[in-house]
């Protein structure tokens, strides 16, 4: 049975498309829209897309028309913020079904307190289900007022081959001293604690290295030191160097609602440092086992995470490192097309 599916996203992610191009390919009765923002200049990902793909980017089209024009079998919008995507979803939502995609977890904020109530009353209707991340979704997703047999998880899969590899052809026989960052350059991230921390570490832990990976608005003001390398932005085909050889992995943000880079680096073999408020923490790091966990913003903490490691043995760095492969396998692009395709399904059903 041929079905139309439409994608309303805000900024698109490598991890994304692979999984967009997995489903398509996979599922040749089943044709995929993709309606977009620009690309992010802070993160020029070249994006491929499958030949059996239609992509959009959301300023030059009428998304009134495409809807029209298309008649979806499942409309899935990503988070409640663009304003355009969400009046779309209030004026189809008796004739589509509408599955909302978001990544934010629970906090117990007041802003999400008031925030959940009124969309609970008003909004949860508009929306046949959701999908999220992980566990730690699932929480926000019921004060929301969605039903747990409506709330889907493991969204941000990705294609894990590419890191998988170099633990699986290559097996860790040592983890070398050098700590490695892949993100943004800015202040949510965390990077400037990372650079405190590290500038206090090396005075006791010369021999250790940063690696820095990315851009952004912070780029200009970064650190200079003797053992902190900036390699700018990279595509992931430019990351082997860094993956292949190893090292321990640093994610060191204020706040972030998932962390796909957790699980890629996890694939690899890399024991972990992250902070507590890194939302892939829950799938991907037992803390003591594969690595430690540390107090967002809080930089002593993290030289402290950043000393542990350094004087963990090297055959428990290993042990660290395997686990973290193992944790990786939670979900990939092939669960991603069996969740979707079970959306799918079920709003057929209940058509």
């Amino acid at each position: 049975m041929n079905s139309e599916i439409i994608f309303l996203y805000s900024e698109l992610s490598d991890y994304s498309i692979k999984c967009l191009n997995h489903f398509a390919e996979n599922n040749t009765d089943k044709k995929i829209h993709v309606v977009h923002w620009p690309v992010n200049k802070e993160a020029p990902f070249k994006f491929e897309y499958s030949s059996k793909i239609s992509t959009y980017i959301k300023n030059d089209i009428d998304l009134t028309n495409l809807i029209t024009n298309l008649n979806p079998d499942l409309l899935l919008i990503s988070g409640w913020f663009d304003k355009d995507y969400f009046s779309l979803v209030k004026k189809n939502y008796k004739t589509l079904n509408t599955v909302l995609l978001f990544d934010n977890y629970w906090e117990g904020t007041l802003k999400q307190i008031i925030g959940s109530f009124f969309f609970r009353k008003r909004y949860v209707n508009y929306f046949n289900s959701c999908w999220v991340p992980g566990n730690i979704h699932l929480k926000y997703g019921l004060k929301l007022g969605f039903k747990l047999d409506s709330i889907y998880k493991g969204f941000y899969a990705t294609d894990l081959g590419f890191f998988s590899k170099f633990h699986l052809n290559e097996p860790s026989k040592i983890i070398p001293k050098r700590f490695l960052y892949v993100g943004r350059y800015l202040g949510l991230k965390g990077v400037e604690e990372l650079w405190d921390a590290f500038e206090l570490f090396s005075e006791k832990y010369p021999e250790w290295e940063l690696h820095c990976i990315g851009t952004g608005d912070l780029f200009e003001k970064k650190i200079i030191h003797p053992k902190v390398f900036h390699h700018g932005f990279l595509q992931q085909s430019e990351l082997d160097c860094f993956v292949k050889f190893k090292g321990v992995f640093i994610m060191p943000s204020h706040y972030d609602h998932w962390g796909v880079a957790v699980q890629e680096f996890s694939a690899a073999g890399f024991p972990l440092i992250l902070s507590d408020k890194v939302g892939a923490t829950c799938s991907f790091l037992r803390n003591g086992e594969n690595g430690f966990i540390f107090k967002a913003k809080n930089s002593n903490d993290l030289l402290d995470k950043m000393i542990k490691i350094a004087e963990t043995p090297q055959n428990k760095l290993i042990e660290f490192g395997k686990l973290s492969h193992e944790l990786s396998k939670s979900y990939d692009l092939n669960s991603w097309s069996f969740t979707l395709n079970k959306i799918l399904l079920k709003a057929l059903k209940n058509d």
